[in-house]
C-alpha cells in the first residue's frame, strides 16, 4: 500500500478498555426473554456487560483512563490539552462528559474539553479529531485524550411493544463500557496510515431517540445500511490509497459490532465483492483476520462509539504481532456516517496493549443472574440519562445493615432536588481497628438499596421538624444577645429560673419538649461559663505564685 500525503507519525500511544462490574449471559437473557433462538445464534454473543446503578458514562471513562494517565510523568500528563469524550449516553443536554473526565483524571486546566455526539461513529470520528490537532502541530509535543463511553439501557417506552419487535435483540446486544486512547506523535500502539480514509455519509431514518429514554428507528433499514456503507466507505478509501487489495493488504480487519452476525455478514460481502472468495474459503477468511477482534465484544455487546476500538483492542490482544501488521477498521454510526481507515500494529504495540490486561479485567467481572439483573433493571433502570429521576446516595459504611435514618435522608434529597426516586448505594469496607474484616472481593462489596419513592406526608414531617429546631435556635439566640449579666451569680439565676419552668405541672407534653431541649442548652452554655471561670482562676493562681504577665485575653 502506497500513499504520498506527509511521513510524519500519528496515531494511539496507550489503550486501554473498562468494562465494569457486572456481565449478565447473554444466551439465559435470550431464554427468559423467549426469543428465537434461531435467530440468536446469529449474535454470536456470550456476555453483556451493563452499568449498575453507580455507574454511568463517567465512570466508565474515568475507570479506562486513568490507567494510562497514571502511567505518564507530570510532564506528560501536562502535555495533555485536548480531552474528548465521544458518547450518546450523556447525563447533560448541554455540558460535556469531559470536564467530569478531564476533573476526576486531575489534568492540566490549560486544556482543550469537548464531547462528540454521532451514534456509534463517535468514536472514530473524536478518534480523528484528536490525529488532525497533533498532526497540525499549532502546540508541539501536546498529545490528546479520546474516550468513547457509552451505556446501553433497554428501556421500552410507556405503551411501546419493543419486546415483541426486531429491536429486542438489542437488550443481549447491548453493552456498557469505555474505550480510553492517549493519542500522540508516538503511535506505540497503532500507527495511523495518514491520509488513507475512506469515509460515507448521508442522511438515513436508521434509527432515531426522540427522547432520552426512547428508541425509534427500523432494525433491518440499519442492517442494510451498515453493509451498504462498508462497501462505499471502502470504496472511497481505495480512491485515495494506491496498490489496495482487500485480501492482501491487511493482516487483521475490525469491525463496529452491533453483534458478531452483522460483522460476518459485512465480511462475507466485502470478500466475495472485493476478493472474489466463495464458500469455505470465506470463513477460514473471516476466522484467521476477523475473528480475533470479536473476541472481546462477544464478552461485553455493543458500547456504540467504543465499539470499532474495543474490536481493535481485541484484535491486538488476540492476533499475532510478532512482526508488524496492518489492520483495516470499519466504523459505523447510525444516521448515518462511516469511515474505513487502518494503521500499523507492532510486537511493541501488542506488548503494551497487553500489560493493561484487558481480558484480564472482564474475567474479574461478577455474573449477575437474571432474576438480579431484571431486579436491577426495574429499580435500578429508572435511573436515566438526560433525566430527572432518581437520587443516588452513595454510603461508605462498616456494616452490611441499612441504616433506616438513610431513608430520611433520602426524602430529604428528593426534596431538596426534586426528584421522584431515590437509593442508596453502600460500598463496604474493612474496618482493621476493630477487627471488622469481610473477605470480599471488591466487585462484591457494593450494596444497592431498594429504590423508595418521594412521599409528600414525610416530607411535610421533615419541614415540621426543621422549622420547630429553627425557632428553638432563634429563640435562644434572642436570649443570649439580652443577657447583660454574664456574672456566675446571673448563670445560677438563669438556671433556676429553669428548673422552675421545667417542675411547672401545667406543662403539656409539647412544651416540656421544649422546655428539655432549652434545658440541655442552658447546661451546655453553663459548663462552658464554668470552664472560663476555672481558667481565670487558674490565671490568677499563676499570676500572684510566679509574678508573669498574663495574656491580654487572660486580663480583667
Amino acid at each position: 500500500m502506497t500513499t504520498t500525503y506527509t511521513s510524519r507519525s500519528v496515531g494511539i500511544q496507550a489503550m486501554n478498555f473498562y468494562g465494569g462490574s457486572g456481565y449478565l449471559d447473554v444466551r439465559k437473557l435470550a431464554t427468559r426473554r423467549n426469543l428465537d433462538m434461531t435467530r440468536f445464534e446469529n449474535l454470536l454473543m456470550r456476555h453483556k456487560s451493563f452499568a449498575l446503578p453507580y455507574e454511568d458514562p463517567v465512570t466508565y471513562a474515568v475507570n479506562a483512563a486513568k490507567p494510562i494517565v497514571d502511567s505518564l510523568s507530570e510532564e506528560a500528563r501536562n502535555r495533555i490539552e485536548l480531552v474528548i469524550t465521544c458518547t450518546e449516553s450523556g447525563v447533560d443536554f448541554g455540558k460535556s462528559l469531559s470536564t467530569y473526565a478531564h476533573d476526576l483524571l486531575g489534568l492540566s486546566r490549560n486544556c482543550r474539553l469537548m464531547e462528540v455526539k454521532n451514534a456509534c461513529y463517535s468514536g472514530t470520528a473524536g478518534f480523528q479529531m484528536a490525529s488532525s490537532f497533533v498532526l497540525a502541530g499549532t502546540s508541539p509535543g501536546a498529545m490528546a485524550l479520546v474516550i468513547p463511553t457509552d451505556v446501553s439501557r433497554f428501556i421500552v417506552a410507556d405503551g411501546g411493544d419493543a419486546l415483541s419487535e426486531d429491536w429486542s435483540f438489542a437488550e443481549p446486544s447491548g453493552g456498557a463500557g469505555a474505550v480510553a486512547m492517549l493519542i500522540s506523535t508516538e503511535p506505540v500502539v497503532f500507527s495511523s496510515d495518514i491520509g488513507a480514509n475512506g469515509y460515507y455519509g448521508h442522511e438515513i431514518m436508521d434509527t432515531c431517540r426522540p427522547f432520552p429514554d426512547g428508541e425509534a428507528g427500523d432494525a433491518d433499514l440499519s442492517l442494510l445500511s451498515y453493509l451498504d456503507c462498508s462497501v462505499a466507505a471502502f470504496e472511497e478509501y481505495c480512491r485515495r490509497v494506491d496498490d489496495v487489495d482487500y485480501l492482501r493488504t491487511f493482516d487483521y480487519l475490525s469491525f463496529h459490532t452491533p453483534f458478531g452476525g452483522m460483522v460476518k455478514g459485512a465480511h462475507r460481502n466485502m470478500v466475495r465483492k472485493f476478493g472474489k472468495l466463495r464458500g469455505a474459503a470465506i470463513e477460514e477468511d473471516f476466522a484467521a483476520r476477523v475473528q480475533p477482534g470479536l473476541e472481546y465484544c462477544s464478552r461485553v455487546g455493543n458500547v456504540m462509539g467504543a465499539t470499532v476500538f474495543l474490536s481493535l483492542l481485541s484484535t491486538i490482544a488476540n492476533g499475532d504481532f510478532s512482526h508488524p501488521r496492518r489492520v483495516g477498521c470499519f466504523s459505523y454510526g447510525s444516521g448515518c456516517c462511516a469511515e474505513f481507515f487502518s494503521g500499523v500494529v507492532t510486537p511493541e504495540g501488542k506488548r503494551a496493549v497487553d500489560a493493561f490486561d484487558v481480558g484480564g479485567s472482564l474475567d474479574r467481572r461478577v455474573e449477575v443472574d437474571f432474576d438480579q439483573y431484571e431486579a436491577l433493571l426495574q429499580d435500578g433502570g429508572g435511573i436515566r440519562f438526560g433525566t430527572k429521576d432518581t437520587v443516588i446516595d452513595i454510603k461508605v459504611c462498616w456494616d452490611k445493615l441499612q441504616n433506616r435514618t438513610y431513608l430520611w435522608q433520602l426524602q430529604g434529597y428528593m426534596w431538596l432536588y426534586d426528584r421522584p426516586k431515590a437509593c442508596t448505594v453502600s460500598v463496604l469496607l474493612d474496618d482493621p481497628q476493630n477487627g471488622q474484616r469481610f473477605g470480599l472481593d471488591d466487585n462484591e462489596r457494593i450494596l444497592i438499596g431498594n429504590v423508595c419513592e418521594r412521599s409528600r406526608e414525610k416530607q411535610q414531617q421533615i419541614q415540621t421538624r426543621a422549622e420547630y429546631i429553627n425557632t428553638l435556635y432563634q429563640n435562644r439566640i434572642k436570649e443570649i444577645k439580652t443577657m447583660k449579666d454574664y456574672s456566675l451569680n446571673a448563670l445560677n439565676g438563669h438556671i433556676h429560673d429553669q428548673l422552675e419552668r421545667l417542675m411547672n405541672p401545667d406543662l403539656d407534653e409539647d412544651d416540656l419538649k421544649k422546655e428539655v431541649m432549652r434545658s440541655k442548652a442552658v447546661e451546655g452554655l453553663a459548663q462552658q461559663s464554668v470552664a472560663i471561670a476555672h481558667a481565670y482562676i487558674e490565671a490568677g493562681k499563676m499570676q500572684s505564685l510566679h509574678e508573669i504577665k498574663l495574656p491580654e485575653m487572660l486580663n480583667g
